[in-house]
Protein backbone atom coordinates (compact mmCIF):
# COMPACT_ATOMS: atom_id res chain seq x y z
CA UNK A 1 0.00 0.00 0.00
CA UNK A 2 1.24 3.01 -1.04
CA UNK A 3 1.78 6.28 1.38
CA UNK A 4 -0.43 9.50 0.72
CA UNK A 5 1.25 12.08 -0.69
CA UNK A 6 0.61 15.47 1.21
CA UNK A 7 -1.88 16.70 -1.21
CA UNK A 8 -3.85 13.47 -0.97
CA UNK A 9 -4.01 14.09 3.05
CA UNK A 10 -5.00 17.72 3.19
CA UNK A 11 -7.88 17.38 0.47
CA UNK A 12 -9.38 14.28 2.44
CA UNK A 13 -9.08 16.20 5.66
CA UNK A 14 -10.84 19.14 4.13
CA UNK A 15 -13.16 16.75 3.25
CA UNK A 16 -13.82 15.45 6.82
CA UNK A 17 -14.03 18.68 8.47
CA UNK A 18 -16.03 20.17 6.16
CA UNK A 19 -19.21 17.48 6.72
CA UNK A 20 -18.22 17.78 10.17
CA UNK A 21 -19.19 21.31 9.87
CA UNK A 22 -22.41 20.32 8.34
CA UNK A 23 -23.21 17.87 10.91
CA UNK A 24 -23.88 20.40 13.00
CA UNK A 25 -26.66 21.94 11.92
CA UNK A 26 -27.97 19.22 8.94
CA UNK A 27 -28.92 15.73 9.30
CA UNK A 28 -26.24 13.36 7.04
CA UNK A 29 -29.63 12.29 4.87
CA UNK A 30 -29.88 15.85 3.71
CA UNK A 31 -26.49 16.45 2.85
CA UNK A 32 -25.76 16.26 -0.98
CA UNK A 33 -22.30 15.55 -2.75
CA UNK A 34 -22.58 18.68 -4.42
CA UNK A 35 -23.73 20.80 -1.23
CA UNK A 36 -20.60 19.56 0.65
CA UNK A 37 -18.30 20.09 -2.47
CA UNK A 38 -19.28 23.81 -2.72
CA UNK A 39 -18.40 24.28 0.86
CA UNK A 40 -15.15 22.71 0.86
CA UNK A 41 -14.73 24.41 -2.07
CA UNK A 42 -13.28 21.57 -4.48
CA UNK A 43 -14.93 19.55 -6.85
CA UNK A 44 -17.13 16.76 -7.27
CA UNK A 45 -14.77 14.33 -9.30
CA UNK A 46 -12.05 14.93 -6.49
CA UNK A 47 -15.04 14.10 -4.17
CA UNK A 48 -15.23 10.91 -5.80
CA UNK A 49 -11.77 10.27 -6.48
CA UNK A 50 -11.90 9.27 -3.06
CA UNK A 51 -14.94 8.31 -1.92
CA UNK A 52 -18.24 6.79 -3.61
CA UNK A 53 -20.69 8.94 -1.64
CA UNK A 54 -21.77 10.91 1.48
CA UNK A 55 -22.45 7.65 3.66
CA UNK A 56 -18.42 6.13 2.85
CA UNK A 57 -16.91 9.91 3.93
CA UNK A 58 -18.92 9.42 7.08
CA UNK A 59 -17.98 5.95 7.38
CA UNK A 60 -14.53 6.30 6.78
CA UNK A 61 -14.90 9.33 9.70
CA UNK A 62 -15.99 6.56 12.20
CA UNK A 63 -13.47 3.90 11.14
CA UNK A 64 -10.81 6.33 12.05
CA UNK A 65 -11.97 7.67 15.21
CA UNK A 66 -13.07 3.63 16.19
CA UNK A 67 -9.30 2.73 15.11
CA UNK A 68 -7.63 5.93 17.41
CA UNK A 69 -9.95 4.83 20.47
CA UNK A 70 -8.86 1.16 19.98
CA UNK A 71 -5.25 2.56 19.85
CA UNK A 72 -5.78 3.35 22.86
CA UNK A 73 -6.72 0.79 24.89
CA UNK A 74 -4.12 -1.12 23.13
CA UNK A 75 -1.14 0.80 24.63
CA UNK A 76 -2.38 1.21 27.77
CA UNK A 77 -2.62 -1.45 30.57
CA UNK A 78 -4.24 0.01 33.18
CA UNK A 79 -8.36 1.02 32.41
CA UNK A 80 -8.02 4.22 34.29
CA UNK A 81 -4.98 5.39 32.04
CA UNK A 82 -6.99 3.99 29.22
CA UNK A 83 -10.00 6.05 30.05
CA UNK A 84 -8.05 8.99 30.93
CA UNK A 85 -6.49 9.20 27.22
CA UNK A 86 -10.14 8.63 25.34
CA UNK A 87 -11.57 11.52 27.27
CA UNK A 88 -8.41 13.94 26.19
CA UNK A 89 -9.00 12.54 22.98
CA UNK A 90 -12.73 13.56 22.59
CA UNK A 91 -11.94 16.84 24.51
CA UNK A 92 -9.44 17.62 21.51
CA UNK A 93 -11.91 16.81 18.77
CA UNK A 94 -15.00 18.05 20.76
CA UNK A 95 -16.84 18.77 17.51
CA UNK A 96 -15.91 15.53 15.72
CA UNK A 97 -17.44 13.72 18.86
CA UNK A 98 -20.24 15.80 19.45
CA UNK A 99 -21.14 15.25 15.76
CA UNK A 100 -20.29 11.62 16.20
CA UNK A 101 -22.63 10.75 19.11
CA UNK A 102 -25.33 12.95 17.83
CA UNK A 103 -25.92 12.04 14.30
CA UNK A 104 -28.98 10.07 13.28
CA UNK A 105 -27.68 6.20 12.16
CA UNK A 106 -24.74 6.70 14.56
CA UNK A 107 -26.31 4.12 16.58
CA UNK A 108 -23.69 1.60 14.45
CA UNK A 109 -20.58 3.70 15.71
CA UNK A 110 -21.74 2.88 19.50
CA UNK A 111 -22.68 -0.31 18.93
CA UNK A 112 -18.98 -0.73 17.79
CA UNK A 113 -18.11 1.31 20.71
CA UNK A 114 -19.93 -1.20 23.02
CA UNK A 115 -17.58 -3.86 21.20
CA UNK A 116 -14.59 -2.60 21.55
CA UNK A 117 -15.23 -1.64 25.25
CA UNK A 118 -16.37 -5.83 25.60
CA UNK A 119 -13.25 -7.12 24.20
CA UNK A 120 -10.79 -5.33 26.46
CA UNK A 121 -13.15 -5.92 29.26
CA UNK A 122 -12.58 -9.25 28.45
CA UNK A 123 -16.70 -10.13 28.48
CA UNK A 124 -17.00 -10.51 24.62
CA UNK A 125 -17.71 -14.17 25.34
CA UNK A 126 -21.25 -14.46 26.02
CA UNK A 127 -21.25 -17.98 27.06
CA UNK A 128 -19.37 -17.35 30.31
CA UNK A 129 -21.88 -14.23 31.35
CA UNK A 130 -26.00 -13.99 31.80
CA UNK A 131 -27.87 -11.49 30.42
CA UNK A 132 -28.12 -9.11 32.89
CA UNK A 133 -23.72 -8.05 32.06
CA UNK A 134 -25.58 -7.15 28.59
CA UNK A 135 -27.49 -4.86 30.26
CA UNK A 136 -25.02 -3.48 32.40
CA UNK A 137 -22.59 -3.12 29.63
CA UNK A 138 -24.93 -1.36 27.82
CA UNK A 139 -25.81 1.28 30.37
CA UNK A 140 -22.13 2.05 31.54
CA UNK A 141 -21.63 2.56 28.04
CA UNK A 142 -24.20 4.69 27.32
CA UNK A 143 -24.08 6.41 30.48
CA UNK A 144 -20.63 7.20 29.74
CA UNK A 145 -21.27 8.79 26.04
CA UNK A 146 -23.91 10.92 28.21
CA UNK A 147 -21.64 12.20 30.60
CA UNK A 148 -19.01 12.70 27.25
CA UNK A 149 -21.91 14.73 25.69
CA UNK A 150 -22.78 16.83 28.61
CA UNK A 151 -19.21 17.39 29.01
CA UNK A 152 -18.54 18.75 25.19
CA UNK A 153 -21.88 20.77 25.20
CA UNK A 154 -20.74 22.56 28.55
CA UNK A 155 -17.64 23.61 27.20
CA UNK A 156 -15.58 21.10 28.66
CA UNK A 157 -14.97 23.24 32.10
CA UNK A 158 -14.23 19.93 34.16
CA UNK A 159 -10.74 18.37 33.27
CA UNK A 160 -10.33 15.53 31.29
CA UNK A 161 -8.78 13.71 34.45
CA UNK A 162 -11.68 15.29 36.08
CA UNK A 163 -14.10 13.47 34.25
CA UNK A 164 -12.25 9.84 33.68
CA UNK A 165 -12.23 10.05 37.36
CA UNK A 166 -15.73 10.65 37.51
CA UNK A 167 -16.42 8.19 34.78
CA UNK A 168 -14.25 5.26 36.72
CA UNK A 169 -15.89 5.92 40.12
CA UNK A 170 -19.27 5.81 39.10
CA UNK A 171 -18.79 2.33 36.90
CA UNK A 172 -17.42 0.88 40.28
CA UNK A 173 -20.10 2.23 41.96
CA UNK A 174 -22.81 0.36 39.65
CA UNK A 175 -20.84 -3.03 39.46
CA UNK A 176 -20.61 -3.15 42.61
CA UNK A 177 -24.62 -2.35 43.30
CA UNK A 178 -25.26 -4.76 40.19
CA UNK A 179 -23.39 -7.55 41.16
CA UNK A 180 -25.03 -7.37 44.62
CA UNK A 181 -28.64 -7.02 42.79
CA UNK A 182 -27.69 -10.57 41.15
CA UNK A 183 -26.45 -12.13 43.85
CA UNK A 184 -29.87 -11.14 45.83
CA UNK A 185 -32.17 -12.10 42.78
Amino acid sequence: MKKEDQRTKITKEIFRRTLISLLETENLNRISVTELCKRAELSRATFYTYYIDIFDLFEKIENSVYEKLEQFLKEHDSNASRLEKIVEYVGEHNRLFSVLLNVDGSSNFKRSIMKLTRSFAGSDDKSERSNIHDYIEDYAVDGSISVLLHWLQNGKKESPQTISNLLTVLQSYSDKDIENVIKTS
